[in-house]
């Protein structure tokens, strides 16, 4: 990779930009949004200021994830930034449970997304003082939106007025963001553990077994789902966890890129990989994957085998989970 920035398997040094036409905003507006949101995300949406925002589920009653979303609270209304792929099961999830609420959600136009992340991102946007804030880089107006889904530093940029993504682009890059691909997003979101729903985490699994202890306030009171994430984090028992593993190159009868779906023996068929990322350049000397393990399996060092039909075609480390489990509104972790 370029001088602005390395992976070195604990996150990204320096700055990096990728393109992210995939991001998609949703206008919340209504007497009864922030009331209404707050009982149906698990994040604590009644205690942003404006200015402020957060990363929160959409959940089932029975605590399974049908969204993961950022929402920041601005002046007059409230902004979801969700999937475009996902905007219209976004939406349906959203607008399940109203009923006479003084709450519409809309879709919003906007130029191209582009991210900005890395540990020294914080430093070239010297001017973001809150998670959502209007700035000027270098002439040019911009709108910035801090997130919190990876384990580096992370910015979502939008053009403002008068600019456009390319200039916006070519502005960071001018004052030393390098310019990244998808992949090296989507590399950074394994390491960071962060679940992409529809791929590694639906509403068949619980917001407890993929590790977003994270995106919910534990202690902000009632939401959809509450009794069922709350029931799991009291009996400290769940069957299955979403883990972070190290495949091993000499033990693959398969190309890395090739084990996506396959089992975890021992498991039950439940515990699959879900994810696979390789290294730079496509090294599948580097290939991590995310996968679901029995939670007896689960712990840091744990050597697993992949199979598929019961005949061991890869073999895995597993990796410490890279996220501190963190408990908001609770006094200490459980």
């Amino acid at each position: 990779m370029s001088a602005g920035g390395t992976v070195d398997g604990r996150g990204l040094n320096g700055c990096v930009l990728v393109e992210a036409p995939w991001l998609m905003s949703l206008a919340v507006v209504g007497d009864d949004a922030v009331e209404y949101l707050h009982g149906r995300l698990s994040c604590d949406v009644a205690g942003l200021a404006p200015g402020q925002g957060a990363h929160g589920l959409l959940l089932t009653r029975q605590g399974r994830v049908q969204e993961l979303l950022a929402i920041y609270r601005r002046a007059d209304d409230l902004l979801l930034v969700v999937d475009r792929g996902r905007a219209d099961s976004a939406m349906a999830a959203l607008e399940e449970f109203i009923v006479a609420d003084d709450v519409e959600i809309e879709p919003c136009e906007q130029a191209g997304s582009l991210l900005l992340m890395g540990q020294n991102a914080p430093a070239l946007l010297a001017g973001a003082a809150s998670d959502f804030s209007e700035l000027n880089l270098s002439g040019l107006a911009l709108s910035l939106r801090r997130r919190a889904d990876l384990c580096v530093p992370s910015f979502e940029l939008l053009p403002g007025p008068g600019s456009d993504p390319a200039q916006l682009s070519a502005a960071l890059q001018e004052l030393g963001a390098s310019m990244g691909e998808p992949a090296l997003l989507d590399r950074m979101r394994v390491e960071s553990g962060t679940p992409a729903v529809g791929v590694d985490v639906d509403e068949q699994r619980m917001a407890i077994e993929a590790r977003l202890e994270w995106a919910i306030h534990f202690a902000k009171g009632c939401y959809v789902g509450q009794e069922v994430i709350e029931r799991s984090i009291s009996r400290g028992r769940v069957n299955h966890l979403l883990c972070l593993l190290q495949i091993d190159p000499a033990g693959a009868a398969v190309d890395a890129a090739e084990l996506a779906g396959l089992q975890v023996a021992g498991g039950s068929p439940a515990d699959i990989v879900t994810s696979v990322s390789m290294g730079a350049g496509g090294d599948s000397e580097a290939a991590l994957a995310l996968a679901y393990l029995p939670a007896a399996m689960a712990a840091g060092g744990s050597v697993v085998e992949l199979e598929s039909d019961g005949v061991v075609l890869a073999r895995a480390t597993v990796v410490e989970w890279p996220r501190p489990r963190v408990l908001a509104g609770r006094q200490s972790p459980a």
